[in-house]
């Protein structure tokens, strides 16, 4: 599908005029209805970057799926970060599965870290975290301070908590209601890394509070 084919159905995906996107995004509306015409072939990096980030996709959603170098090159200030599934075996030495699609963050946050990024599924840490968002962490970041957020895994389980680091202890994990990850016999919790950010990857459900937007 061409670039300008795929922002148009992402738009009436969610319900949004072609002005209602523009408002969003900062792109010019005209810019917006030449790209979806099929009147611009190469929009401008920094064009696709603002579109997909107010639609709330990555941008390979709109790009297709190019490598992580070509990304870096297509969108300059940019690095890639791979979205991978949960671990293919239990052990030690997890295997992530790739899922093909990369999204970017910005190269100043991207640096001497290994960013990963996670698909979240359930609900136990909302608001902070909710079903079908992007969770983007550190795999060298392995010593978290008091209220950092980190992904574990355990018993073939990728999870997203709260690390409650006292003085000289070992960190507990905790999701928003404070309750602590119970034991589960001999699987042990291997600390995958530091969560750097947290994106909404589904539109906000409209209520009365856009009345006033």
């Amino acid at each position: 599908m061409a670039i300008g084919d795929q922002v148009r159905a992402l738009r009436v995906q969610r319900g949004w005029s072609q002005a209602e996107l523009a408002r969003r995004s900062g792109v010019d509306q005209g810019r917006i209805s030449r790209l979806e015409s099929g009147e611009t072939l190469n929009p401008q990096p920094e064009t696709l970057l603002r579109l997909s980030e107010a639609l709330q996709v990555p941008l390979t959603a709109i790009v297709g799926r190019p490598s992580p170098a070509t990304i870096h090159a297509v969108v300059p200030g940019r690095a890639p970060v791979p979205i991978v599934r949960v671990p293919a075996h239990a052990g030690a030495d997890w295997t992530w599965e790739p899922t093909g699609q990369v999204t970017t963050i910005d190269d100043a946050v991207a640096r001497a870290r290994d960013l990963l990024g996670v698909i979240v599924v359930g609900e136990c840490m909302v608001p902070d975290v909710m079903d079908g968002d992007l969770v983007i962490f550190d795999r060298a970041a392995r010593q978290p301070r008091d209220r950092d957020m980190v992904v574990v895994t355990r018993d073939n389980q990728v999870l997203v908590r709260w690390a409650r680091v006292a003085d000289g202890a070992e960190p507990e994990l905790v999701d928003n209601a404070g309750v602590a990850l119970p034991p589960s016999g001999d699987d042990a919790v291997f600390l995958e890394g530091i969560v750097v950010e947290v994106r909404r990857q589904r539109p906000r459900r409209r209520d009365w509070h856009d009345l006033a937007e």
